[in-house]
């Protein structure tokens, strides 16, 4: 497809996603449409288990879809899609390998010349605040230091599209803030297009250019919003923003339903 025709950098259209359960299936998202745009930052908020992560993982090629059609630049997702950078719940370091190796590797991967590798990871290790710390394996890194290198890793390709699995939330308050931070800047710089799965409404609204709430599953969208702060973007100053009290106030009142629905169906599980 032509750029000119393409509308979405992703376009997910009624897709679905069903899990065998017993002698049957489970379906955790249902018909669900969304389109993300270039250079547009957007949170997806939804209860625990709703199929925020089966989404995003559905976005990258992980997981295939049971149904319906995701787009990334106008072309269908049939497997892994080499201009999307993934960070996950978890750092996926390897911990035999120092920082600075960690991040060369998916550059050699792609058939980077060694040299030229490494002095790309040393760069972006720079740019995450990490130039002391190249020769360190993972061990020696504390939580956010290790969280550091794992968007290192995810960035230095220079990927046009982000898909970001509450990449933070095993992160301490402050430092989750400095990292957030540290993320608007360099996606600010870079331009990419990013998603980011949270549980955490704060966090959604004061990154975000829209957030996107699910229902309880099987999951559909059924609220989005556009955030009106003032900018540039700092996830200490929004919050004083005279408009963040009002877009918590009307998000709240889409998830609070669903994260009740979610509970009681949980509880009933049991």
């Amino acid at each position: 497809m032509p750029a000119s025709e393409v509308r979405s950098v992703i376009e997910v259209c009624g897709v679905s996603k069903a899990f065998p359960a017993g002698d049957g299936a489970r379906e955790v998202i249902s018909g669900l449409d969304l389109t993300i745009s270039a250079g547009e930052f957007v949170s997806i908020v939804g209860p625990s288990g709703c199929g925020k992560s089966t989404l995003v993982s559905m976005m990258a090629g992980l997981t295939e879809a049971s149904g319906g059609t995701i787009l990334v630049r106008g072309e269908q997702v049939r497997g892994l899609v080499p201009e999307i950078g993934f960070a996950f719940q978890r750092d996926a370091l390897l911990p035999w390998r120092t920082a600075e190796q960690n991040v060369a590797l998916p550059l050699r991967c792609r058939g980077i010349r060694k040299a030229d590798a490494l002095g790309r990871a040393r760069t972006w290790l720079e740019r995450v605040g990490l130039g002391q710390h190249f020769g360190k394996y993972p061990h020696q890194l504390s939580g956010g230091m290790r969280k550091r290198v794992a968007i290192a890793v995810m960035l230095a390709y220079e990927p046009d599209i982000l898909l970001l699995d509450e990449p933070f939330s095993a992160l301490d308050v402050q430092t989750r803030s400095l990292m957030e931070n540290d993320l608007l800047a360099l996606c600010a710089d870079g331009g990419q297009s990013v998603v980011l799965i949270t549980h955490d409404l704060e966090e959604a609204i004061v990154m975000s250019d829209r957030v996107v709430v699910m229902s309880a599953g099987p999951a559909r969208v059924i609220g989005d919003h556009r955030i009106e702060l003032t900018g540039p973007r700092d996830v200490f100053e929004s919050k004083s923003d005279p408009n963040f009290a009002g877009l918590y106030s009307k998000i709240w009142n889409d998830l609070r339903a669903e994260v009740q629905a979610a509970g009681q169906r949980e509880l009933a599980g049991r």
